[in-house]
C-alpha cells in the first residue's frame, strides 16, 4: 500500500525575490507545537532551484 503525503506550501518573500516553503506533513507534525505557538519561525532545509522558480523544503522547524 502506498501512502502519499501531502505539503504544506507557502510563498515567502525578502528583498531578493520570492521562493516557496514545502513542509511535508512528517516534518509539520514532529515540529507542531512549535509551529503553532511561535510567532517567528525558522525553517531550515534545502534549497532547490529550477531556473527562475525556487523552492525551500523544510527539515527542521524553530522559533527565532
Amino acid at each position: 500500500m502506498l501512502r502519499r503525503e501531502t505539503p504544506v506550501c507557502d510563498t515567502i518573500e525578502d528583498e531578493t525575490g520570492i521562493a516557496n516553503l514545502i513542509v511535508w506533513a512528517a516534518i509539520l507534525e514532529r515540529f507542531r507545537r512549535t509551529a503553532r505557538g511561535s510567532t517567528l519561525l525558522r525553517c531550515t532545509g534545502k534549497l532547490q532551484r529550477e531556473e527562475s522558480v525556487i523552492h525551500v523544503v523544510c527539515r527542521l522547524v524553530s522559533t527565532i
